[in-house]
């Protein structure tokens, strides 16, 4: 979804769905005698999230003890990860996740959480998502508007949109190339088969 784009119907969405054979062909074998609706394909979705289960990857061989498991720039990016960079604050635990809401400056035009709760702290706030396979993800943000983990790692350092909502954790910060590069090495080893592909560095 591009910014200037406004949220997709309901009706739009079920309507997308139906109008494509591939689809309804999947549907058939997965929900056999089901209507196609909004609440069917809510439920194909789950199925499908629930079937992402990430496996052990190259940064887990690495906390167990396998320091071939990742490269050393993946190390470094780890450190700022965990330090400098305050990741963590958001992207916590074995998830990378505190399954919280967080506006980090993305939009001005979905009210994401705010929309929902009608709290003005929770206006553009979307829940952190987990970084396991995240390698996996592009694009990336709610909207998908952006592109790689690069870009990502860029936006983080201008701190996104200053505004009343804006996340107190969201603070820019300062990363050389090198910096940069690195973090983006350790969360490539954040993807485990089957998922990813074996080794991704």
């Amino acid at each position: 979804m591009r910014e200037t784009d406004t949220p997709v119907k309901v009706e739009v969405i079920e309507e997308r769905i139906r109008s494509a054979p591939e689809y309804i062909a999947k549907f058939k074998v997965a929900l056999p005698g089901a209507p196609i609706n909004i609440d069917t394909i809510v439920q194909a979705v789950a199925t499908f999230e629930r079937a992402l289960e990430p496996t052990t990857a190259p940064f887990d061989r690495w906390v167990e003890g396998d320091e071939q498991a990742i490269s050393d720039s993946a190390k470094r990016g780890f450190a700022l990860f965990a330090g400098k960079a305050t990741c963590f604050a958001c992207h916590s635990g074995w998830r990378f996740t505190d399954d919280k809401f967080h506006d980090i400056g993305t939009t001005t035009t979905d009210q994401g959480r705010g929309r929902e709760v009608k709290q003005e702290a929770l206006n553009f706030a979307f829940k952190t998502p987990t970084l396991r396979s995240v390698a996996l993800r592009a694009p990336y943000m709610h909207n998908a508007s952006i592109k790689s983990l690069d870009d990502v790692v860029r936006h983080y350092e201008k701190g996104g949109i200053n505004r009343p909502s804006r996340s107190p954790l969201m603070l820019p910060i300062q990363l050389n190339d090198q910096e940069r590069l690195d973090l983006v090495a350790f969360m490539n080893t954040l993807t485990g088969a089957p998922e990813g592909r074996n080794g991704l560095r």
